[in-house]
């Protein structure tokens, strides 16, 4: 391949030609360690010259061949660089981090005594989580589906098991017939640091997993968002609570939670989880919404007699003119929607 060529121009500036007709601007520089002139691009223009640099760098003849003698004298034995290899194997090795996540996006836990364990001591995440959900291991013909499509999302309720492949396939090769008879369902409710205000819409998808499965019913989380998962840290309470959530929220938080209601046919709403110090001011709007502009069912989740009792949303009037049913259980409000709702 032709080299390029270093040229001074009439006005004394430097251009290097390279073979394809660019040219690229060089400058007159002064070390200086050693002031030495030379000739270079911009990038090297207030830096040392290339033998300055060296110094103290560049070992001589002799000392290279010192060091390659001694190197000669301290070869290990193959046991001894057996032993080695296997000292950094597995969780000896600095970067083990107990997992790895491969080509295909699918998350594999390090559990070398598992008997689907690969050579590396390897097994796939949702096979692990499939297996303590029923509590036994898994056949090699049985197949672990995600629900959402998401491979590395191994949640209890993202998971569902399928006897063989062929199953497996058929709700592949069919998913767009179950599309066109999708119902969708809002999960209002408060959002907090209490953990509860997420236990319960983890609960109502893990109970409607053969539904989701089959696109029979599809939750709407509006958990998912950022804004939403920057709350579930807040620490606050009263009326700094409330300044937050004004300020971060506002118009465009708003609008995205009314779109998402728009689109959906039936609103559940958890209003058993009371904290005074933290109102529930997103779940009464779109509790307005679903009653006063897109008329559709609500069914409201009140909790037992005993936070009936300390809970004023519970007692509401309005509320219970706006909802359609009251539950006490999340599993009692998915009996509801699977008998009165999907069924007809």
């Amino acid at each position: 391949m032709p080299k390029g060529a270093l040229k001074q121009e009439k006005d004394n500036s430097w251009w290097y030609y390279f073979p394809c007709g660019v040219r690229k601007q060089y400058y007159e520089r002064v070390c200086p360690k050693c002031s030495k002139v030379d000739v270079v691009d911009k990038k090297h223009l207030n830096k040392q010259c290339k033998s300055c640099t060296l110094i103290g760098n560049v070992l001589s003849d002799n000392t290279k061949r010192k060091i390659a003698n001694k190197a000669k004298d301290r070869k290990s034995s193959k046991e001894t660089r057996i032993k080695m290899s296997i000292s950094k194997k597995g969780e000896n090795h600095p970067r083990f981090k107990g997992f790895v996540k491969d080509s295909k996006g699918y998350v594999r836990i390090y559990k070398p005594d598992h008997p689907s364990a690969t050579k590396k001591g390897y097994v796939l995440e949702h096979r692990l989580v499939m297996e303590s959900i029923i509590g036994r291991y898994l056949n090699k013909d049985e197949v672990v589906h995600h629900i959402n499509g998401d491979k590395g999302d191994n949640r209890k309720n993202n998971l569902w098991l399928f006897d063989n492949n062929d199953d497996h396939m058929y709700l592949h090769n069919n998913i767009h017939l179950f599309t066109k008879k999708s119902n969708y369902v809002y999960l209002a409710g408060t959002i907090s640091s209490d953990t509860r205000t997420y236990e319960w819409r983890e609960n109502f998808e893990f109970l409607t997993r053969e539904e989701r499965l089959y696109r029979k019913l599809i939750p709407v989380n509006p958990c998912r968002n950022k804004f939403n998962q920057s709350m579930s840290k807040f620490k606050g309470s009263g009326n700094d609570f409330i300044k937050m959530a004004k300020t971060k929220s506002q118009q465009i938080l708003r609008a995205k939670d009314k779109q998402l209601l728009s689109m959906c046919n039936l609103m559940l709403m958890d209003i058993s989880i009371y904290d005074p110090n933290k109102p529930h001011i997103g779940t009464i709007q779109e509790l307005t919404w679903a009653h006063d502009i897109f008329y559709m069912p609500i069914i409201a989740i009140i909790g037992d007699s005993r936070s009936v009792d300390n809970n004023p949303y519970a007692q509401h009037m309005w509320i219970d003119e706006c909802c359609s049913a009251k539950v006490e259980t999340v599993e009692e409000a998915v009996d509801l929607i699977k008998t009165f709702f999907l069924e007809y």
